[in-house]
């Protein structure tokens, strides 16, 4: 009888040490991710929470911008993108505005015959094309040289066409072959004078852009206040 009651006993201190372990186990499931936290070393706990509001980027050094700036030019995209950019850029338009400015200027004797007129016809259309090619890399958003390549395009065409429809008489007599290297200088110089220009204004627009990035932020709306209701 004795045995008996003393393996009953161990039976039931088996039973209840196996409910406690089950407890235990139940309630380890519960802080399991607790502990394992606490367990990690701290750079790793700070690395494993959750991340705040990004930083405002940093303003690149001059030799990054630089380098940012002069990035290469992708000719298939800016051709492909150029329709749209004309659409939707209509400051662009001011290039050839100019250009085409100039070019009454420079047929019309009234016009070019004044010092006024002398100097815009030499700015905005005699090659090299100044002002209309560095004004179309500027206001491209992309494909600056580009649109600095058709800015001395449509210079060069304008100034063709004065050089063909020029008096031969004058304080300097036109001849043919005068005309006829007019005519070469005007198709070679407009068109390569175009593509620099745009091309080293977009890189200049880029490399403001860049050393001077803009900061300002819209202010936080702020939460509307409820109207208080009228008592009755």
């Amino acid at each position: 009888m004795a045995r008996a009651k003393n393996t009953d006993r161990a039976e039931a201190r088996r039973r209840h040490r196996a409910a406690l372990a089950a407890a235990d186990v139940a309630g380890d499931e519960g802080t399991s991710a607790s502990v394992s936290a606490a367990a990690m070393p701290r750079d790793a706990r700070a690395s494993a929470k959750p991340a705040g509001p990004a930083a405002p980027p940093q303003r690149p050094g001059i030799v990054q911008a630089f380098r940012m700036a002069a990035g290469p030019a992708d000719i298939r995209g800016d051709i492909a993108a150029a329709p749209a950019v004309l659409r939707a850029t209509r400051t662009l338009w001011i290039a050839p505005a100019l250009v085409l400015a100039g070019g009454v200027i420079l047929l019309v004797p009234a016009l070019r015959d004044n010092s006024i007129g002398v100097v815009a016809a030499q700015v905005l259309v005699v090659p090299p094309p100044l002002i209309p090619a560095f004004l179309a890399g500027m206001l491209a958003p992309r494909g600056s040289w580009l649109f600095g390549l058709l800015t001395g395009l449509l210079a060069g065409l304008v100034f063709a066409i004065y050089v063909l429809t020029a008096p031969a008489t004058g304080s300097v007599p036109v001849t043919a072959d005068l005309r006829t290297q007019a005519l070469l200088y005007a198709v070679v110089v407009s068109p390569l004078f175009g593509v620099a220009t745009g091309a080293f204004a977009g890189f200049y627009r880029r490399f403001l852009r860049l050393t001077s990035p803009q900061q300002a932020r819209k202010p936080a709306s702020k939460p509307k206040k409820a109207a208080p209701k009228s008592g009755r």
